[in-house]
């Protein structure tokens, strides 16, 4: 199987209307549907991927198979479904549906290391839209999450997913996988720097100027937890809190050179 990239990600919410105008207003993105009955909101960055808001009476939170949805949940980009679905389930993978479509979009979800929810997906981000020159959120190109169990989270993605492990460092309990897109999903220990402060799965924006985004989201009542930081492989980071706590971040890629060979960002300045 080939994981891609990072196609989708979804966010739960008890106080829909709030977190919805936190989205579209505070930071920027363009609402491209939502359902008012079953309260569920589609955000469309200028990249193509897809941000989903579920409320609290969405039929999908009311499903059982939504019992592990607390928070984020994450859908990576493969470049065969069915394929990567038979190989994940040989090496025990629990799906928690068989494999749904919509258009020319499948998807099918399972459970990750320590019940993280998780998705693999075909079509489901669309072109990016060149017109939209002003939006300060590129899409969502970084993400990262803590799990207790460092070493078997690391055995997952890069046995069970065969996503590519670029880098690993044990004494800080950090772990770079490098996606074919250009987008970084790392995976931290308990013992890392950020253990406290991921809570959950947290989201990563690309932007252009770190700072810059920084300050206009300040302005705009945007809550930052902590200084902007700069890895020392030249990532920058920020980050922010939306109304239910959950964490996000700004992100810009260091330089190219300091990527797996071939990787290059998805979204460039």
């Amino acid at each position: 199987m080939r994981v891609t990239g990072i196609g989708w990600a979804g966010a739960t919410s008890d106080n829909y209307q709030a977190s919805r105008d936190f989205l579209s207003e505070k930071l920027g993105l363009a609402l491209e549907f939502e359902a008012n009955k079953s309260v569920v909101a589609h955000f469309r960055p200028p990249s193509g991927q897809l941000l989903e808001l579920y409320g609290p009476s969405t039929q999908y939170r009311e499903h059982e198979k939504f019992d592990w949805f607390d928070g984020h949940a994450l859908a990576f980009d493969v470049d065969n479904l069915e394929t990567a679905h038979q190989e994940m389930l040989d090496r025990g993978v629990h799906f928690i549906h068989e494999i749904e479509t919509w258009k020319d979009e499948a998807w099918c979800m399972f459970l990750g290391p320590e019940n993280q929810l998780l998705q693999i997906q075909t079509g489901g981000s669309q072109s990016p839209e060149a017109t939209d020159k002003g939006a300060k959120l590129l899409g969502f190109s970084w993400a990262g999450v803590v799990m207790h169990d460092f070493e078997g989270a690391i055995r997952f993605f890069s046995q069970v997913m065969e996503m590519p492990l670029a880098r690993q460092e044990d004494g800080k309990e950090s772990a770079q996988f490098w996606l074919a897109d250009g987008h970084l999903y790392e995976v931290f220990g308990p013992k890392h720097s950020w253990s406290q402060l991921m809570e959950h799965l947290t989201i990563g924006f690309q932007v252009e100027d770190v700072q810059q985004v920084r300050a206009a989201l300040e302005k705009a009542g945007v809550e930052f937890v902590a200084e902007a930081e700069t890895s020392s492989y030249g990532h920058e980071f920020a980050f922010f809190r939306d109304l239910d706590t959950y964490l996000y971040a700004l992100w810009k890629p260091g330089k190219s050179g300091q990527r797996p060979w071939g990787v290059r960002p998805i979204f460039t300045t």
